[in-house]
């Protein structure tokens, strides 16, 4: 009997649904969430591993790789390859030609950078489900900030929350909920509150931390606040920004740039051992950064960015 097995990207909607969506279609489904980061790719490898059986299947969503930990990804596929799973990747984001064909030495690739990955796995495992669509339609109005549907603030406010309080089990409770088609509830108006509140606090915080630089004749910003804020509010917050950085209490940060900017935010994420979309990505600081202030780290965020904006 074939057990199924689902790794996704925990931040956002695209990943939740496109979990919910794969749980649609495969009920018994375990579900794995997964972030970027070395410690976070060594913990989705070892459960890739501990998931093999002969004969599995294995889909991984709304999830790319960048340099530092490919060689690790590619070992896990590779020992899962062996073991004789069936393994699908599909994602959104911008990949290397080398990357892609490395992966497809071990597991298929759906790659379409023209939508998200949750209409990507509607149309693999569950192209009739009305409940299917509803949840990519929504991914793709989160994802690409088009933010057209009422619930779309709430829903990405919520999964900020959960990963802000690292809880693992409420963020697969989610992805549990929107599989049985259920966007808001009680709990989640609960839940809602108290995010309303600390994100508050982080709003203050932002304020307090701000840095701007003309960085290659590109007005930078650097933010620092608690994870609890969103991105998108925190650039809203960082005005005349052609390129905005914001950076966590964990050192992990997101890179946005304006309407109209050109400035390649994967490219800059990928100095920060990260990776993501020309319009936003995400990575991380060098560990030996962690003591450091916050106007310290922001130094040291625009000599990044000016090299390379100097090499875009």
């Amino acid at each position: 009997m074939t057990s199924y097995h689902c790794f996704s990207h925990a931040k956002d909607c695209d990943g939740l649904m496109s979990a919910a969506i794969f749980l649609r279609a495969h009920p018994e489904s375990s579900v794995t969430l997964v972030d970027y980061g070395a410690k976070n790719i060594e913990r989705m490898v070892g459960r890739m591993k501990e998931a093999l059986s002969p004969g599995c299947y294995i889909s991984i969503s709304d999830f790319s790789l960048n340099k530092s930990t490919s060689s690790a990804v590619f070992g896990g596929l590779a020992e899962a390859k062996k073991a004789g799973a069936t393994m699908l990747w599909v994602d959104h984001h911008r990949w290397t030609v080398e990357q892609q064909a490395e992966l497809r030495r071990y597991a298929g690739l759906r790659l379409d950078t023209s939508r998200c990955a949750a209409e990507a796995m509607k149309d693999i495992y569950a192209p009739t489900d009305q409940v299917a669509s509803a949840l990519a339609s929504m991914a793709h109005d989160t994802d690409f900030a088009v933010m057209e549907r009422p619930l779309s603030r709430y829903l990405s406010g919520i999964i900020v929350y959960y990963n802000y309080l690292a809880d693992h089990d409420r963020l697969l409770g989610l992805v549990k909920k929107f599989s049985r088609g259920t966007l808001w509830d009680a709990d989640l108006e609960k839940d809602w509150d108290a995010y309303d509140g600390a994100k508050g606090l982080a709003v203050d915080e932002l304020k307090g931390a701000m840095f701007t630089s003309k960085v290659g004749g590109v007005t930078v910003a650097v933010g620092s606040c608690r994870s609890v804020l969103p991105p998108l509010e925190a650039f809203d917050m960082m005005a005349g920004a052609e390129l905005g950085i914001v950076l966590y209490e964990d050192d992990t940060l997101t890179i946005l740039r304006s309407e109209g900017s050109s400035v390649p935010c994967n490219e800059i994420a990928e100095r920060f051992r990260g990776g993501g979309h020309p319009f936003a990505a995400g990575g991380s600081l060098p560990e030996e950064l962690a003591r450091e202030g916050a106007e310290s780290k922001a130094d040291y965020i625009f000599k990044v960015v000016g090299s390379a904006i100097g090499k875009a």
